[in-house]
């Protein structure tokens, strides 16, 4: 995935003034940072598949809050783990790295909102944050026409698909532990797979 840097410049600071975080007057917000996005989606996530998307933080912040919501359950006693990775840059090219927060598990073989508390403070930066399952529960995720996945670039292997945001490796359980480091990369995915939200 390539990473947009105006004017040439290749440091986080280049781009603080272009993504910032619009105050809408609510308590506690939901949000993707760095997104802007309509939960507007349903997609079915595959079983044992570890998935990543990458997030820009645009100040130093504390999150207390990491979830989905489950709009079809999953199997009886089905769980999805949710977690953070840091991301690494070079050449215009960003991907996960080491394990920064595996945040647990959360049910999934019902519906509704599925909330994990955590007190995860990040820096100004780029990360990524990622989930699997041991199910195929489908989630409420940005629908294509509803996202700006400033400041990334996504890509495909052909000129008539839709560009690929989101990375997606196999793994042997989905409710395992969350790998350290990430995989090696092999695999993108559309952007209907953006389906985790952080709350500040």
């Amino acid at each position: 995935m390539r990473l947009f840097s105006p004017g040439g410049l290749a440091s986080d600071e280049a781009h603080r003034p272009l993504w910032i975080n619009l105050d809408v007057g609510e308590a506690n917000p939901y949000s993707i940072p760095g997104w802007l996005t309509r939960m507007a989606a349903s997609v079915t996530i595959t079983i044992d598949s570890l998935f990543a998307f990458p997030i820009y933080v645009e100040t130093t912040t504390t999150f207390n809050r990491i979830g989905v919501f489950v709009s079809t359950p999953g199997a009886a006693l089905s769980v999805m783990r949710l977690g953070l990775y840091n991301a690494s840059i070079s050449g215009g090219v960003i991907t996960p790295t080491s394990l920064r927060l595996d945040a647990g598990t959360v049910a999934v073989d019902s519906g509704g909102q599925k909330i994990i508390i955590i007190s995860h403070e990040l820096a100004a930066g780029h990360y990524y944050v990622a989930f699997s399952t041991n199910s195929t529960p489908a989630l409420s995720s940005a629908a294509s026409n509803q996202v700006a996945s400033a400041p990334y670039t996504g890509q495909h292997n052909t000129i008539d698909a839709e560009p690929s945001v989101v990375i997606r490796e196999v793994i042997v359980a989905g409710e395992a532990p969350l790998p350290d480091p990430f995989p090696s990369v092999t695999t993108g995915v559309g952007k209907e797979n953006v389906a985790v939200m952080l709350r500040r």
